[in-house]
C-alpha cells in the first residue's frame, strides 16, 4: 500500500511540475526533414536525441517539490552529431515547434565551429536564409 501511495503522489506532483503542453512536436516525427535539411546545407553530422544537461533559472513551486527542472535536453552540435531534444513545446502551435527543428538543422549546416558561438550564429543566419529562402518567413 505504501508503494502505491508513493507512486500516486509521484505521478500527481510530476503532472503539476511538468504539465503536458499543446502543440508538442516530436523529433521522431520530423527526423527525416531535419536530416535532409542538414545534409542539403552541407552538414555531415548524424541526428540524435540530446541528453539532458544542467541548466539554471527559475523553477516553479511544483518543479522544486518534484525535484525536476534542473536538467533539460538542449540542442548540441559537434563534428559528428547534431543532438536535438526528443520533443519541443516552446510554442502552443505544433507547426511552429516543427519549424524550430528545421531551423536548428539549417543553422547547424551553416555554422563555422572555429568561431565563438555568438559570432558563428550571427554569421550563419544570412547563409541559411540565402541557402534556404523558404525559411525566411519563419525566421
Amino acid at each position: 500500500m505504501e508503494e502505491w501511495v508513493g507512486l500516486q503522489w509521484h505521478r500527481w506532483v510530476m503532472r503539476r511540475a511538468e504539465p503536458d503542453r499543446p502543440g508538442t512536436a516530436y523529433l521522431a516525427d520530423h527526423r527525416r526533414a531535419v536530416e535532409l535539411l542538414l545534409h542539403a546545407g552541407g552538414g555531415t553530422q548524424r541526428v540524435a536525441v540530446a541528453a539532458p544537461m544542467r541548466v539554471g533559472g527559475e523553477r516553479s513551486f511544483w518543479q522544486r517539490v518534484a525535484g525536476s527542472g534542473l536538467r533539460l535536453p538542449l540542442p548540441q552540435l559537434d563534428a559528428q552529431v547534431l543532438a536535438l531534444p526528443a520533443q519541443v513545446a516552446l510554442c502552443d502551435d505544433a507547426a511552429l515547434n516543427a519549424d524550430l527543428y528545421r531551423w536548428w538543422a539549417a543553422l547547424a549546416s551553416q555554422l563555422d565551429p572555429a568561431l565563438p558561438w555568438a559570432q558563428a550564429n550571427a554569421e550563419a543566419i544570412p547563409r541559411v536564409l540565402t541557402r534556404f529562402p523558404g525559411l525566411a518567413p519563419r525566421w
